[in-house]
């Protein structure tokens, strides 16, 4: 009598592993960096007609281990689930992989439950809303110091049934208040700091700052801070670059200051007591045109007659003269 054996598994191969049946356990779950082993690719090895020693000694694990997963169902991660433990405790207690329970419970079609922590903050963020608008606060302030965009506030509200105030309209800022805008500036806030200690708008703020001849949104500067030295200084003939280098500023920001104050400045190089140039009447520009047709140097022509090069030269231009070369007379010299 002749006794039939079982039929005996063929082991697998490397690059049977490396090849096919890893690229199909490698879209199915499988996890390394948390060091459990997945169920997915732990039964599609054992679908290949591999033994549990062979799959035990591909995985690097021991043969238990391999039998444990195998013997866990679906059914049983859907109860463990169902009776209240998150995916992380059901993973720590079986020592699986979580992308393993989450495929097994999206298999049983189960239907997740919302995560508790982000519940928590969520119901944080709704009271902190709700406690900030009936404390007093506008829709853009609460917005402001909880994070988040007033379309989410007016969404809470409405949400909570909270009654909405009624929209005041925009009242004059008080001198006072300008005071303490100035104050508050001089002290390094910024403007949006500024807008939430006086309860107004960052528009009104800078418009205040800017009518003051203070920048928004950066601290006041030593020019600004002493801005009646400038004006003094200025109006005793101080140039404009002796006092941004004074101040530690820009030529431009000291004008404006001027201008904030009401100085008139004066033409660039012009200082007070200096005579101003005489006007081009007809009579000059053709002394002007006979000196440098005579051969006179330029700059004599400028002592003489009280003109600047630029002047001498744009009316030769206009004339139709050609000009000389530097260094040479028109008698060809």
């Amino acid at each position: 009598m002749t006794t039939q054996h079982a039929p005996t598994r063929r082991p697998f191969t490397r690059s049977e592993v490396s090849g096919r049946a890893s690229r199909l356990l490698a879209t199915q779950g499988e996890t390394r960096r948390t060091g459990r082993l997945s169920l997915t690719r732990v039964r599609a090895l054992h679908q290949e007609t591999h033994t549990v020693a062979d799959i035990a000694r591909h995985l690097k694990t021991t043969p238990e281990r391999i039998s444990t997963l195998l013997a866990i169902t679906d059914d049983n991660l859907t109860q463990l689930y169902t009776s209240g433990q998150t995916v992380v405790e059901i993973s720590d207690h079986l020592n699986v992989a979580p992308t393993s329970v989450y495929q097994a419970l999206r298999n049983a079609n189960v239907a997740f439950r919302p995560s508790s922590r982000r519940n928590t903050l969520q119901q944080e963020t709704n009271d902190r809303v709700v406690a900030l608008y009936l404390s007093g606060k506008s829709i853009r302030v609460t917005a402001q110091q909880v994070g988040i965009s007033r379309s989410a506030v007016h969404e809470i509200l409405k949400d909570r049934q909270v009654p909405r105030r009624a929209v005041t309209r925009y009242t004059l800022i008080t001198p006072e208040e300008k005071t303490a805008i100035l104050a508050a500036h001089a002290a390094g806030h910024t403007t949006p700091e500024i807008a939430n200690m006086t309860s107004r708008s960052s528009g009104g703020v800078s418009y205040v700052l800017r009518t003051h001849g203070r920048t928004p949104n950066r601290p006041m500067t030593s020019a600004e801070a002493n801005i009646a030295d400038v004006v003094r200084l200025y109006q005793e003939g101080a140039p404009l670059a002796q006092l941004s280098v004074q101040y530690n500023t820009c030529n431009a920001k000291i004008t404006e200051l001027l201008k904030s104050q009401g100085v008139k400045t004066r033409r660039r190089g012009r200082r007070p007591g200096k005579a101003a140039p005489l006007p081009l009447t007809e009579e000059r520009c053709q002394e002007i045109l006979s000196a440098y047709q005579a051969g006179e140097k330029i700059n004599s022509i400028v002592a003489r007659l009280g003109t600047s090069h630029t002047t001498i030269l744009r009316i030769s231009d206009a004339a139709g003269i050609s000009r000389r070369r530097p260094g040479r007379r028109a008698s060809g010299r």
